[in-house]
């Protein structure tokens, strides 16, 4: 499917939903999203009139989980004398420590 057909289905769904509060389908904002990965989703949202807003929320949600960043906490070794490699601070005042 290509954006412009996507376009026109989302078209034909408004003109045929019966309330304001009808939904659209999940298998047109998974196609805007597809969409929207491959372009720019300000494009994206602009072509197929959609809230810029709701489909970054929906590509967010959507990420697989190996897409998703993980933290992990590392266990302290204990060494004699250790000195920091690399120190990330942010503007708040948490800093992050990183030794060699």
């Amino acid at each position: 499917m290509t954006i412009e057909e996507l376009s026109e289905k989302l078209s034909l769904w408004r003109q045929s939903k019966k309330s304001k509060r009808d939904r659209i389908p999940l298998e047109y904002w998974n196609e805007a999203v597809k969409f929207a990965n491959e372009s720019s989703c300000s494009i994206v949202a602009s072509k197929l009139g959609l809230g810029i807003t709701d489909l970054k929320k929906r590509m967010r949600n959507s990420a697989s989980p190996q897409e998703k960043i993980i933290f992990k906490e590392l266990p302290v070794v204990p060494q004699k004398k250790q000195s920091v490699l690399v120190e990330f601070t942010t503007p708040s005042g948490m800093s992050i420590r990183v030794y060699s």
